[in-house]
């Protein structure tokens, strides 16, 4: 029983060394820069940027700090930050806010009295605007997804 309590103990000991020699025999070098930017980001992960999310965009900035620039979320002062950490100087610009104008006092372009169905409502004027109504259930024809 002792001798393998021992063996255990033994092996243990040996995996776990041979762990923490391979942890930092194979450690990846990571520039301290791209963390400090990423946190310095607003970390929506838009895509604003042209890039898939934050942290591929901030080991972009750091490879090429003129893209810095293409952060659209972040404020003035991570924009400083982040310029501060770069080396360079960073344009203000000011945020920008989305602003939806559906159902928000837009005029109708038509008003459809044909046949009471998404499928028939589809067929008139090319069905573009008719598809987003009718996949929206807005219309409240047959046919329609409800929302």
């Amino acid at each position: 029983m002792m001798v393998e309590i021992l063996l255990l103990v033994l092996l243990g000991s040996i995996f776990g060394l041979g762990l923490a020699f391979a942890s930092r025999k194979l450690a990846v070098q990571v520039d301290e820069r791209v963390a400090k930017i990423h946190d310095l980001l607003p970390g929506s992960n838009c895509g604003a940027c042209g890039f898939a999310g934050c942290e591929s965009f901030a080991l972009a900035v750091v490879k090429d700090p003129s893209l810095a620039q293409r952060c659209n979320q972040s404020t003035s002062e991570s924009r400083k930050e982040i310029g501060r950490l770069l080396g360079i100087e960073l344009e203000e610009t000011k945020p920008k806010v989305a602003r939806v104008a559906c159902n928000g006092g837009s005029k109708l372009a038509f008003k459809y009295q044909g046949v009471k169905t998404c499928a028939a409502a589809n067929s008139q004027m090319g069905g573009v605007s008719s598809v987003q109504v009718c996949v929206s259930g807005a219309w409240g024809l047959p046919g329609s997804m409800p929302v």
